[in-house]
């Protein structure tokens, strides 16, 4: 497995794990906004959408046990050395494909970045119009206002940390004087509330999440009850009546520019929602306390839940007896036999996990499973599990003693795939224990000569080679990462059924 594949693969289960996430959270908000502005109000019904955040964030936060040292060593420790053989071409010209999870993930960041470029362009294109926007003076307001050159730019609150207030050109001539206090006390209201971090932070999570429905319905949602919750919030700071407030939302002009970060007075929400809200009656003081309460009570409670759902399985501490852990040296040939190509692929692996605990290694699009328990009269059980592209071709059950060779065999009938499985089972982790006393190495080969192969590895372990001749001209591929130099050198050596014998600094080969 390269190692896109191997970082596609790592970072598949947290991506799931925020999908699952948001999409929870969103459908509660969804379901609550509703029945939560009817019952406290606009300002308590906006503050829902902290649901969904806290619970992203308590998903991200990391936990005390993957953080204490040692941590992740165990249940499984994997050292590869691939050897790509016996490959005829029927199409010489048939094309490389690349792995499915690639494609998806190359997909997904391309939205990602369309999205995102998108919405950079059109927050520049709104404030290259307002190049020639003067300064307004004379209002009581803590945040710079502009008035535009067009009319159909503004009312709206532009912007995320440093904003500024925009009104259109005709902004004294379209409104009545009180309605221009309840227009710009509106965007002020946007900005004390931060509704452009909002609105950003909405953008961001769209970019993610571009391709789930539920994130376009919730962008939208979250705007509107920014848009209702600063009304509620201006008529109850301005005590004005509401059938004045409906009056200067109807002389609104629907919004011309698109503005991905700030806030338009006359947005993409339905206007007649917003004047359906003015209808209801205003929450009292208990309401919103109450509101509050409960609010706090859904946060509390659904970030901890998704905090305690994400939290990773509790592992075994490094150092325990031997017999709670195996390792499984693994020689694997895989073949396929397709419509352009016969293809074998041969691994040679070490495979360490704790007693019945499973783990698993993927080699191209094979993944291998196994979970070796202790059994009676000094064996061990091993139940191996061998999949092809998610489909499982076959459960076998292998039982034998310990440091015993034991054989997994599988042919298609009808020439598909096929595989053979060589298992050495050992007590305790010899790589792990390897890797404490020798240097990591760091190596890839494609179609390079064992020998040569031996005798690199050597030289980054500071060792001499007695005999390298012994081990031929054989061809192998490989690609080791952080693996110790002792387990490096008995897998190259293996390629050739032979086996590393260490004298101080030198090291001399013979035959298994």
């Amino acid at each position: 497995m390269s190692s896109l594949e191997s970082w596609v693969e790592n970072l598949a289960a947290p991506l799931g794990m925020l999908l699952l996430v948001f999409t929870l959270g969103s459908s509660l908000v969804l379901l609550l906004r509703g029945p939560a502005r009817r019952a406290f109000g606009a300002e308590r019904a906006a503050q829902l959408w902290w649901l969904p955040l806290a619970m992203l964030v308590a998903c991200l936060l990391p936990h005390p046990a993957s953080m204490a040292p040692g941590a992740g060593s165990l249940p499984r420790m994997v050292v590869m050395i691939q050897s790509v053989t016996d490959e005829f071409s029927r199409d010489a010209s048939s094309p490389t494909h690349l792995p499915w999870r690639v494609l998806v993930l190359l997909l997904w960041l391309a939205g990602v970045l369309v999205l995102l470029l998108g919405a950079a362009l059109a927050q520049r294109r709104y404030r290259h119009r307002l190049r020639t926007a003067v300064a307004v003076t004379g209002w009581p307001c803590r945040w710079p206002i502009r008035r535009a050159e067009s009319v159909d730019i503004g009312p709206a609150l532009v912007g995320a940390w440093r904003v500024c207030i925009v009104l259109p050109a005709d902004f004294e001539h379209r409104y009545e004087y009180d309605e221009q206090v309840l227009v710009v006390a509106h965007e002020s209201m946007h900005a004390q509330r931060r509704d452009g971090c909002w609105c950003l932070l909405a953008g961001l999570v769209l970019a993610l999440f571009w391709f789930h429905p539920m994130a376009w319905w919730c962008w939208r949602a979250l705007r509107q009850d920014l848009e209702l919750a600063c009304d509620a919030a201006v008529l109850r700071q301005s005590g004005v009546t509401r059938r004045r407030y409906a009056d200067a939302l109807l002389k609104t002009q629907p919004a011309a520019w698109a503005l991905p970060v700030g806030c338009s007075w006359s947005s993409q929400h339905p206007l007649m929602e917003r004047i359906a809200m003015l209808k209801l009656p205003t929450p009292g003081r208990r309401q919103h306390l109450l509101g509050t309460t409960l609010g706090a009570l859904w946060l509390a409670s659904a970030a901890g839940w998704v905090y305690a759902a994400s939290t990773p399985a509790s592992t075994p501490v490094p150092g325990a007896a031997a017999s709670h852990e195996y390792q499984l040296d693994l020689k694997l040939a895989f073949t396929t036999d397709g419509e352009q190509h016969r293809h074998t692929e041969r691994s040679t692996l070490a495979l360490c996990m704790a007693d019945g605990q499973a783990g698993e290694v993927r080699v191209a699009d094979w993944t291998v499973k196994a979970i070796t328990t202790p059994s009676s009269n000094g064996t061990v059980a091993i139940d191996l599990s061998m999949s092809r592209a998610g489909a499982v071709l076959a459960h076998q059950q292998l039982q034998g003693p310990l440091n015993t060779s034991m054989h997994a065999v599988h042919e298609d009938s009808k020439g598909g795939d096929s595989y053979v499985v060589d298992v050495v089972p050992r007590a305790g982790c010899p790589a792990r224990a390897a890797a404490e006393t020798s240097p990591s190495i760091n190596e890839h080969v494609v179609h390079g000569q064992v020998r040569d192969v031996a005798q690199s590895v050597a030289s980054k372990a500071g060792w001499t080679l007695a005999n390298p001749d012994t081990l031929g001209n054989g061809v192998i591929s490989l690609n080791f990462e952080d693996v110790p130099a002792r387990e490096a050198m008995r897998l190259v050596a293996a390629t050739v059924n032979m086996q590393p014998v260490f004298e101080g600094k030198q090291v001399r080969f013979e035959p298994k």
